[in-house]
């Protein structure tokens, strides 16, 4: 058998699909475009996010604030329960170990264990990060666990500084101005001071109806 014998037979050879035919040619008279529009001429290709002109939803919603996008750290995510079918006891569990048995379909760098499953076998597991019920299970098991990157420090605000001792025998400042208060109400309580002080007395309306002296304005007679 020879090269062009293979060609030469059926379906050795498929012909092309020739477009704008005419309505005869199996693909209509618009070759499957539809009427007009976009779509309808050459070279039309979907952008991504493209909503027919008018303002994208990108660039309509507000943009405001950090964004943890760039500095936040992803990771590989792996439950114990997958773990406990896919070792056997006293086996050591890494990263490689997981992609070679087809556990972990790598897509970032690091590995983050969880604590969802049962794990019933004593593993010695390296991971970058565990949560507290992986780790509890892990070492109820009789395994290991070794995180690869510290905890996340929890920031707390500074404890309050204590208020100063008061010395022995002394008093303190709030103490002595209490007493200071004291001994200058005691000194004018002697003294008359503290006694009510009469109120200036009101001026009295002269008798006759209180006629009213003040000058009359320019031009007015008086009565």
């Amino acid at each position: 058998m020879n090269l062009h014998e293979v060609l030469g037979l059926a379906g050795g050879h498929k012909a092309r699909k020739r477009c704008g035919r005419g309505e005869s040619s199996g693909l209509g008279k618009t070759s499957g475009r539809g009427s007009k529009g976009a779509k309808a001429r050459s070279g039309w290709r979907r952008r991504y996010g493209y909503e027919g002109g008018q303002m994208p939803i990108v660039r309509r919603l507000p943009k405001r604030g950090f964004n943890n996008f760039n500095f936040a750290t992803y990771f590989d995510v792996v439950n114990v329960g997958d773990l406990s079918k896919a070792f056997v006891d006293g086996e050591k569990v890494t990263r490689d170990a997981l992609i070679q048995k087809g556990v972990l379909n790598p897509r970032f760098e690091n590995l983050k264990i969880l604590g969802d499953g049962t794990l019933d076998k004593k593993l010695e597991v390296v991971a970058h990060r565990a949560s507290e019920g992986a780790k509890r299970k892990i070492e109820a098991a009789g395994g290991k666990l070794q995180c690869l990157i510290p905890p996340r420090p929890i920031h707390k605000p500074p404890p309050k500084p204590a208020p100063p001792a008061a010395p022995e025998g002394g008093a303190t400042e709030k103490d002595k101005k209490a007493e200071k208060k004291k001994a200058k109400a005691e000194a004018a309580a002697a003294k008359g001071v503290g006694e009510a002080v009469p109120q200036p007395k009101k001026k009295e309306k002269p008798e006759g109806g209180g006629a009213d002296k003040r000058p009359s304005p320019p031009g007015e007679k008086k009565k």
